[in-house]
């Protein structure tokens, strides 16, 4: 699990980079997609599907980056788009392409189904992170920033 969580961060490093954030929020893009990256895999290892857990995960993932945002100053796409990196099913689409490509319809359509649950989970996850008043990150910055003072 280390070497995933470590894998994670490095994909979202250097996806943070091709995507020009700012210097300053590299680590922070980088922790933040481990973050959501070990939510994921604890949930699947408590036995929860891989929708809920990726519902779960993109939940944690992006109340973590409204709040970085908030912390930085910085735009929330920078470390949202970043750090989901890790959890958006590239592997499963290409594979559902490549069952369609070798006309293994009943495989696709199967994989299929997983993808559409996968990303659907993700997109629920953003609007669920995204639905918490904006207040409450500031509140809890400023009360970060006086703890740091």
């Amino acid at each position: 699990m280390i070497l995933q969580c470590l894998a994670a961060m490095l994909g979202v490093w250097a996806f943070a980079v091709l995507f020009h954030a700012p210097r300053k929020c590299y680590l922070f893009c980088a922790v933040n997609g481990a973050i959501g990256w070990i939510c994921y895999l604890c949930l699947t290892d408590l036995g929860l599907g891989h929708g809920i857990s990726s519902l779960i995960a993109t939940i944690v993932l992006t109340i973590v980056s409204r709040l970085l945002a908030v912390l930085l100053k910085e735009p929330v796409t920078i470390f949202l788009v970043t750090g989901i990196f890790p959890l958006v099913p590239g592997a499963g689409i290409y594979n559902t392409a490549y069952c369609f490509i070798q006309q293994d319809w009943i495989l696709g359509a199967e994989m299929t189904i997983d993808v559409l649950t996968f990303s659907g989970s993700i997109a629920l996850g953003i609007i669920i992170g995204s639905i918490i008043p904006q207040k409450y990150f500031h509140n809890i910055s400023h009360k970060l920033t006086a703890l740091l003072r």
